[in-house]
């Protein structure tokens, strides 16, 4: 699991993503705040770091979060062995506006990626013409859970699964926006990539929103 781990965190195609959300942060005057989840050896969070930023980085698995620690430990970044979603739900966050949130999942959209979605707009954590970022995988593996449990169907196409089956981007952009929207928040899509790490065949996607 962490050599796959790895490998994906080595990716090209992830460093070109990191260097799109650094370019976001080298416009942005004075001092960011970034919410990620940087992984084992924390290439995300050092990049963004470099852009007078102080990095919050994620990491649900202990024994990666310790690791994290070290590999860490001279740049200005706050490691938090936690998951995402409980991070946003606590007293802390309320006094924080992050200017870019990124949800690299790297796995399907779930249940706890809508919860976590919902939870980011409710408490309004981005800034003032701030970014969020998420990296989903386009799997097909598990449909019927995914949407039994989300509300992909829901909001975008009136419960039609082959509907989804066949948009799925299309379904999951849409449902992203549907739920800003209940918060009144619009989103402005900046970027969207459709892509195979090296080595991989799933399908994965990557975008990045501007509030």
């Amino acid at each position: 699991m962490e050599k796959h781990r790895n490998s994906y965190l080595d990716s090209p195609i992830k460093q070109e993503h990191r260097e799109i959300l650094k370019g976001i942060l080298m416009k942005k005057k004075g001092n960011k705040k970034v919410l990620t989840m940087s992984g084992l050896i924390g290439k995300d969070a050092k990049m963004y770091a470099s852009q007078n930023s102080v990095v919050f980085s994620i990491e649900r698995d202990k024994e990666v979060f310790h690791k994290q620690v070290e590999e860490l430990r001279q740049y200005p970044v706050v490691s938090l062995n936690t998951s995402m979603l409980d991070f946003i739900k606590s007293d802390f966050v309320e006094k924080v506006l992050f200017d870019l949130v990124y949800l690299d999942y790297c796995g399907p959209y779930t249940r706890n990626t809508e919860d976590t979605l919902k939870e980011v707009f409710k408490k309004k954590i981005i800034s003032q013409e701030g970014h969020l970022a998420i990296t989903l995988a386009l799997s097909r593996d598990g449909y019927q859970s995914i949407l039994s449990n989300t509300d992909l169907l829901n909001l975008t196409c009136c419960g039609d699964t082959r509907y989804y089956l066949e948009n799925r981007v299309k379904v999951i952009t849409a449902t992203i926006k549907s739920i800003a929207k209940e918060h009144h928040i619009t989103l402005l899509e900046k970027h969207r990539r459709e892509y195979k790490n090296p080595g991989s065949k799933m399908e994965m996607l990557f975008l990045v929103y501007s509030l």
